[in-house]
Formats: structure tokens, sequence, C-alpha cells
């Protein structure tokens, strides 16, 4: 994790990552978390989360998700997902990770990533037909 998270009401006013407060599942060991923001994590079967906080103060999210939905014909949709960062363009976010769900009754799905935005070919995305689960990959963005 970041270094410069603070955790609490009475940190300074200046660090980069500040958050009220936060729990971690049973599964994570914190033991070395305070000394240098490491987690170790013993991951149970299926899906879980790691770690929820709190940020009850202004709180400028680090991405903003753009969905449209266009029909093409009464048997087409297209569904386009655009992810903006919002950090400063001297900031990199690293192994990024979208899933999403797509209903029983669709019959194909077909994705598609712009060449334009996957120059160094940083991204792919996949269909799961059994878990009707589609998953695009971010390995790099910047801001």
């Amino acid at each position: 994790m970041n270094e410069n998270l603070e955790i609490g009401e009475d940190v300074a006013v200046n660090c980069n990552v500040k958050i009220d407060d936060c729990n971690f599942h049973e599964c994570v060991n914190t033991n070395e978390f305070d000394i240098n923001r490491t987690l170790k994590i013993n991951p149970p079967d299926g899906e879980f989360t790691v770690m929820n906080y709190r940020i009850a103060g202004d709180f400028n999210e680090p991405f903003r998700v753009y969905p449209f939905i266009e029909e093409n014909n009464p048997y087409k949709l297209e569904f386009n997902l655009v992810i903006k960062s919002m950090f400063s363009k001297d900031v990199l976010a690293s192994y990024i990770n979208v899933s999403f769900r797509v209903p029983k009754n669709i019959s194909s799905v077909h994705n598609e990533i712009t060449k334009e935005k996957n120059t160094q070919n940083n991204q792919s995305v996949d269909y799961d037909e059994s878990n009707r689960k589609v998953e695009w990959k971010i390995k790099k963005m910047s801001g």
C-alpha cells in the first residue's frame, strides 16, 4: 500500500492518502502494516473483500467510469465502458482489473479495445462464457 497512507482523524493535512478508519478481512495478517504498509493475505476460496474503509471528508476519486449503452436494433445492444483516471499525469496506476457480469439472456459478447488507447499492449479484455463475466485488465494507466 502507499507509504503516504494515513489512517485516523488526527493526521496531517498534507498527506497524500487519508482515510478515517478501515478494517480488514480475517484472512489478512496486518502485523507489518503499521511498519511498512504490507498486507499478507491467505485468501479463502471464492470472492472476498480485503479491506473496507471510510472517508468522511472531501474525496477525490481515482477513476471515473462512464458507461454508454446504445440499442442498434431489437437484437443488439452495444455497451461501451470508458474509465478515466483522475490523478495527475505524473502518477501511474498498475494492474487495474475491471469485471462485470452480463445478463443470462445474452447470446454472445464481442470485446474490443480501441487501438489508440492500447498502443503499448497494456490492456486486455476477456469474456468467460461459463460465468457470464467480462474482465478488463489494464497493466499501466497514467493520469
